[in-house]
């Protein structure tokens, strides 16, 4: 038997995630509406186990970059001290910018006809805003690099 390789076993991963995230999103389409309490607007049923798998993905996601990234500062630094705290400059930029961005939050209470849940408060608030903030930044840096490798791969073959 063939031992598996990490490229192997991530890419699988990687398709049970997204066959799993296609079978909750077809869920959350197609089983229909509920009306919500208090409110005269329907709300798809699923929309519970929508938000759930996506904190459980966010949650797996962040656990398994923080694992890599000390594994990498560790290797890194056996061989080299000084490059290995170079290479937490990403890793501290992205906390820096979750920081910077729940700061940014705003705590003001949102009136929702309807809604009697405790998620409603400061804190949640905050860390709502500072998640949508960050992804927001981070969709524009993505399409920044896109379009630098765009125009370095431009230039490059001149």
């Amino acid at each position: 038997m063939m031992p598996l390789s990490s490229g192997k076993i991530s890419n699988s991963i990687l398709w049970l995630c997204m066959i799993v995230t296609a079978i909750i999103f077809a869920f959350f389409y197609f089983s229909g509406t509920a009306e919500a309490p208090g409110s005269d607007t329907p709300a798809p049923k699923q929309t519970s186990l929508l938000l759930n798998w996506v904190n459980i993905v966010l949650l797996l996601s962040l656990c398994v970059l923080l694992i890599f990234s000390l594994y990498r500062f560790y290797r890194k630094f056996k061989e080299d001290p000084r490059g290995a705290w170079r290479s937490l400059t990403l890793f501290s930029s992205l906390i820096l910018l979750l920081i910077f961005t729940y700061f940014l939050g705003s705590n003001a209470p949102v009136d929702i006809p309807g809604y009697d849940g405790k998620e409603n408060t400061p804190a949640w608030l905050k860390l709502t805003d500072m998640w949508l903030y960050s992804i927001y930044v981070l969709m524009g840096v993505t399409a920044l690099a896109v379009l630098a490798g765009i125009i370095w791969s431009y230039f490059k073959k001149k």
